[in-house]
């Protein structure tokens, strides 16, 4: 995980399964950074109580992370 990452997901996307499946792609993602050597630390999760869009709420939080990171 040597790259700056934003992982952002609805929990009622149908798309991408239930919430529990999300958590888990989190929960995985995280033990693959721990091992990866950045001192755990874990890229931006968030979990939205949405279906599957990108409304303003995840827009903000996307542009706040490019802005850092670009």
């Amino acid at each position: 995980m040597p790259s700056a990452l934003l992982v952002i997901n609805g929990s009622k996307d149908g798309l991408f399964g239930p919430r529990r499946v999300v958590r888990a792609s989190f929960d995985k993602l995280n033990a693959r950074v721990t091992r990866g050597g950045r001192g755990g630390e874990m890229p931006p999760t968030r979990l939205y109580d949405t279906p599957h869009e990108f409304n303003v709420e995840m827009q903000t939080e996307a542009w706040e992370w490019l802005r850092r990171w670009l």
